[in-house]
C-alpha cells in the first residue's frame, strides 16, 4: 500500500487596494488636506487553479473617487496538444474628472464619464476643448477588440531559468463617429 499525502498552497489571493487620485502623496497630505473623498479602495481577486487546470480567475471591485469593476478568467490550454489558450473579460470603469491642463504645476481639470464603450465629457469641458473626442462631439461611443497571441518556451513554466516568451497583440476600436476603425 502506497499512501500519498498533497499539501496545496493557498489558490485565492484578496489583495486590498487603497490609492489616492491626485498626481502624488504630497499633493494629496497638503493640498487636498488627507481627504478621503479623494481616493480609490477596494478589493483585487486574484484565483489561481480554478478547476485544476492552471486556469486563473481575476475579479476587481474598485470604488470611491472613481469605480472599476472587472472581471478576467483565463484557460491556459484549450487544445490536446497544449498550444492554444482562452481568456475572457468584462470590464465597467467610471472617472469624474480628467487633466486638460497643467499651470503653474498645478493640474486643471474637467468632468469625464467612462463605461461600457462610451465617454462623454459636460458642457464646459467641451467649450474649452471641442477636439478632445475623436468624434469631435461630446460624447463618443466604440466597440473594442483585441487578440492576443503569446508563444512561450521555457525549460519549465513555473520557474524558468532558460528559454524565451513572445507576446503579440491586436487591438482595434471601432466607432461609426470617428476615423478611429
Amino acid at each position: 500500500v502506497i499512501k500519498i499525502n498533497v499539501r496545496e498552497r493557498w489558490y485565492l489571493f484578496p489583495i486590498p487596494y487603497f490609492r489616492w487620485v491626485d498626481r502624488n502623496f504630497n499633493q494629496w497630505w497638503n493640498e487636498q488636506n488627507r481627504s478621503l473623498d479623494r481616493v480609490n479602495y477596494g478589493i483585487n481577486l486574484r484565483q489561481s487553479n480554478v478547476t485544476g487546470n492552471n486556469d486563473k480567475l481575476n475579479a476587481a471591485f474598485i470604488t470611491g473617487y472613481t469605480q472599476q469593476f472587472s472581471f478576467r478568467y483565463q484557460i491556459p490550454f484549450i487544445d490536446k496538444k497544449l498550444r492554444y489558450g482562452l481568456a475572457l473579460g468584462w470590464q465597467n470603469a467610471t472617472q469624474k474628472e480628467i487633466n486638460i491642463a497643467t499651470k503653474l504645476d498645478k493640474q486643471f481639470f474637467y468632468s469625464f464619464q467612462m463605461g461600457l464603450g462610451r465617454n462623454e465629457i459636460s458642457d464646459s469641458a467641451f467649450l474649452y476643448q471641442p477636439m478632445f473626442l475623436p468624434s469631435l462631439q461630446k460624447t463618443f461611443s466604440y466597440l473594442d477588440a483585441s487578440l492576443a497571441f503569446s508563444r512561450i518556451r521555457f525549460d519549465y513554466n513555473a520557474y524558468p531559468t532558460k528559454g524565451q516568451s513572445t507576446d503579440l497583440i491586436l487591438y482595434q476600436r471601432f466607432s461609426k463617429n470617428s476615423n478611429l476603425s
